[in-house]
């Protein structure tokens, strides 16, 4: 009965207990979304429109490199040889028979006409040459007209039979349209050839020239269909483009050959690539999706931590666009190994200092498999940025000061011409291509760390970050506030110390933040600089000024010493993280002394104990837990009397106690396995500085100062 009690109880818990989905504000899903699109975007920015508008002749203004592997029917060059087919094809000619029968006719009614013309005694030759000119169906020159009355009859009756057939056998071989003219000549060289006067030639060559006519009629139906045939019989010239082939070089003049290649690639018009688009789409939400699967399973407080996500969000949006900015140079003006130069090891060293370096090695793996997506899925510059990466988060995970990142400069140049080399010897490159990517990892490294320089006091004032870096400053002695403490309030500034100490040692033991609990321990009490005498620490044997007020006002005052602590950390512009353990290190705890003093006190009629507590709030981190109870417990052992072992235990443990039962810890994630090795801690470090010291002997103590004495006369 009692386990179904249990297992019930269990399952109301399990309902009652958030989802993922009800723990997600809007503002980490608006930020997840825009995150989305903009890398989705970067991403795919020379994949969103694809192809090009090039017209023959045009000067090419980039490289145009074949996307895919195809193959293809070329076009241009098929239609070379189709046209190269079709010239070859002789026009189709149609032998014309009555083309002779119209040209001996026109003969014999010329020499007709002339001899009736010649014999009609009633005309001067003047009027026959004039009736000749109106009558001929051909136009003859006035010398033919006159050569013509001139000769005999029989000579003309000659010359008639003597041009037919020199008309007949010229035609019977053939004479096409566009040939006329070389038959007229040709005829006139054969008339030069025959034993006739001069005169006699002259009126044969113009009188055949002028009726001949072409007895080959070009058919065009039967051309064309011979040509069709002779293009169809043409084998279409197939071509195999590989990937990444260059089609047009940025500058060369584009060929009708470049025009018919873009075509085939599909590049010719411009378009959405919908297909590349959205694969890219799918891969982005995959890389956010194992991102917040990561912070959400071991970096809850970076989710749930706007700004932090925004940090996050941001450093991988800037190293993705200024990669692909970088991409886009490298295409356009500068060879490939410039791909070599993306500042992958800033995101990762950024990412290192300012969030956490486990959570830098995943975005290292995102950022080089981005960068290898932007270089065609090179595994060359995918090995380059993430081996730089690597040795980024390397070189900055225990940075002590701000010239330790000069030293990723050394280990990230290392790393990138050790990778360019081993990379170089794998593929067989030449060696003059290794020297050059050589080159380019020594540009990475420090372009990589003079960013990461330039951006880390940045982003830490921008986010509100406290960084190692800028803890170690504030633990500087040197710095403005913690000289003025050392002079203004040296009792505390000592107290102080000691804290630091025990806090450090109990922070290293529960994997606790050691950097920040000693930093926080220094300035815990800095608000005790604007009333130092009224601490009991820097009082150095003087008068106690709470002898001569009332326990409500030395509570007041007391308990000031946190809020005028957090507006001296503001004005000095402490970190956050510092100014919460200000806050925090006294939580809700009660000044028991005055409070006791109060209740003793008869005039006081009614006592409230909250107006005897600090403001709080109470501890919300390890850290400032820690400050509280090392605060405390330093305080207690410095008052007991003759700190023994056994007493400093017993008074450790109890410090602790009270806290505990006092609901001050309650905020807190520290267990009480925790607060048992803190107390361990408290009580082996407390143990060294209360050790029993070696008393001397009176004797022993008198020949000292004999020694002494004896040295002191020597020396003079």
């Amino acid at each position: 009965m009692l386990d179904l009690e249990k297992m019930h109880k269990s399952l109301r818990a399990w309902r009652q207990k958030p989802s993922i989905f009800q723990q997600i504000s809007w503002r980490q899903c608006l930020t997840a979304g825009v995150l989305f699109l903009a890398l989705t975007l970067i991403l795919s920015s020379n994949f969103l429109f694809v192809g090009v508008s090039l017209r023959a002749g045009e000067i090419a203004s980039r490289d145009i490199a074949a996307p895919k592997t195809i193959e293809f029917i070329d076009r241009y060059k098929t239609q070379q040889l189709e046209e190269k087919a079709i010239q070859s094809v002789e026009k189709v000619y149609d032998f014309k028979l009555q083309a002779f029968n119209q040209v001996k006719l026109d003969i014999g009614n010329i020499f007709t006409t002339i001899l009736d013309y010649r014999n009609n005694s009633s005309l001067q030759n003047e009027e026959k040459i004039k009736a000749l000119r109106e009558n001929l169906q051909v136009k003859l020159s006035e010398k033919a007209l006159v050569i013509s009355l001139e000769l005999p009859a029989s000579k003309l009756t000659e010359l008639e039979t003597m041009g037919t057939k020199l008309v007949e056998q010229m035609m019977d071989t053939g004479i096409k349209e566009e040939r006329i003219e070389d038959a007229q000549e040709k005829l006139g060289e054969e008339i030069d050839q025959l034993a006739l006067t001069a005169n006699e030639k002259i009126f044969l060559q113009e009188i055949t020239q002028k009726t001949i006519a072409p007895n080959l009629i070009f058919n065009y139906m039967r051309t064309e269909k011979e040509r069709e045939k002779a293009r169809q019989s043409v084998e279409p010239v197939r071509q195999i483009i590989p990937k990444d082939l260059i089609i047009v070089r940025r500058g060369d003049q584009v060929t009708p050959e470049h025009v018919a290649l873009l075509e085939a690639l599909g590049l010719q018009r411009p378009r959405i690539n919908y297909q590349t688009v959205g694969g890219l789409a799918i891969y982005s939400l995959l890389v956010l999706s194992l991102l917040g699967i990561y912070l959400w399973q071991y970096r809850k407080d970076i989710l749930q931590r706007e700004s932090r996500l925004y940090l996050l969000g941001l450093i991988l949006l800037f190293i993705t666009f200024l990669s692909k900015m970088i991409n886009t140079i490298a295409i356009s003006s500068f060879p490939s190994s410039i791909g070599y130069l993306a500042p992958v090891a800033t995101g990762a060293m950024l990412i290192t200092i300012l969030l956490d370096p486990k959570l830098a090695i995943l975005v290292n793996v995102v950022l080089s498999a981005f960068v290898g997506m932007m270089n065609n899925n090179d595994l060359g510059i995918f090995s380059g940025a993430f081996f730089a990466g690597m040795a980024g988060i390397y070189s900055v995970s225990r940075v002590s000061q701000r010239d330790d990142l000069t030293r990723a400069f050394l280990i990230i140049s290392a790393v990138n011409i050790l990778t360019s080399l081993t990379l170089g010897l794998i593929n067989s490159t030449a060696w003059q291509e290794i020297l050059v990517r050589c080159i380019w990892g020594i540009v990475n490294a420090i372009f990589s760390t003079v960013l990461t320089i330039g951006l880390l006091p940045f982003l830490e004032k921008t986010f509100a970050i406290t960084t190692p870096i800028k803890l170690l400053e504030l633990a500087n002695p040197n710095h403005p506030l913690m000289r003025k403490f050392l002079l203004e309030a040296p009792g505390t500034y000592h107290h102080s110390m000691v804290v630091a100490n025990l806090a450090e040692a109990a922070a290293e033991k529960v994997n606790g933040d050691t950097l920040l609990v000693r930093v926080g321990s220094y300035y815990h009490d800095i608000g005790k600089l604007n009333r130092p005498y009224f601490f009991i620490e820097n009082q150095l044997g003087n008068d106690n000024p709470h002898d001569k007020i009332s326990p409500t006002l030395s509570t007041l005052i007391i308990t000031s010493h946190v809020k005028d602590g957090v507006e001296l950390a503001r004005e000095y512009r402490l970190p956050e993280d510092i100014q919460d353990i200000i806050r925090q290190h006294h939580g809700t705890s009660l000044v028991s002394y005055f409070y006791h003093r109060a209740t003793e006190n008869e005039k006081e009629e009614s006592l409230a104990e909250r107006d005897f507590r600090y403001s709080g709030p109470k501890p919300q981190t390890k850290e400032a837990a820690i400050v509280m109870l090392a605060d405390s417990v330093e305080a207690a052992v410095k008052s007991l009397s003759k700190p023994t072992p056994a007493r400093i235990e017993g008074m450790v443990k109890k410090i602790i106690k009270d806290k505990l039962n006092d609901g001050q810890l309650d905020e807190c994630n520290l267990t009480l396995q925790d607060l048992d090795i803190i107390a361990n801690a408290f009580i082996h470090s407390l143990g060294g500085i209360y050790h029993s010291r070696i008393e001397y002997p009176e004797l022993l103590a008198k020949e000292m100062e004999g020694r002494r004495v004896t040295n002191g006369s020597v020396n003079k």
